[in-house]
């Protein structure tokens, strides 16, 4: 993309992809759920940037291709227009078109745990330190 052409905004807070991020897409940046980005590594600015912004943010997709005059990108054979569901895994550097289904698990078995700790100790009885002789 040429540096005297600025991106817009991703609509509705879809994350952006893009071969690079500049210092004049910070606006972009924030605006979006998240950036894609073909370039860069970990001390990228995109991945700066996009850090202290709370965003998910994947650097060096060798996959990801570009195509600004067409509004488009290419994640391998898959072509998506912009404007398209883009869905970016921070944890895993997965990313998926489309809506994705989330599922969240809770730890109940360590929450029960840690109930119970707090139940024991709001029982009254001798301290762990009073019992021990004051050795702990």
């Amino acid at each position: 993309m040429p540096p005297t052409r600025r991106r817009s905004p991703p609509p509705d807070g879809l994350p952006s992809s893009c071969e690079d991020i500049s210092t004049e897409d910070v606006a972009g940046l924030a605006a979006s759920a998240g950036v894609l980005t073909a370039a860069g590594g970990r001390t990228s600015h995109a991945a700066v940037v996009a850090r202290e912004l709370g965003k998910v943010c994947l650097v060096g997709c060798p996959g990801l291709r570009v195509d600004v005059a067409r509004r488009r990108c290419f994640i391998g054979d898959r072509e998506l227009a912009e404007g398209e569901t883009l869905c970016l895994d921070g944890n895993s550097g997965a990313v998926f078109a489309g809506e994705t289904r989330l599922s969240v698990e809770a730890p109940t078995a360590e929450l029960a745990e840690i109930a119970r700790w707090r139940a024991d100790a709001s029982r009254p009885g001798p301290s762990i330190a009073a019992s021990s002789g004051g050795a702990i």
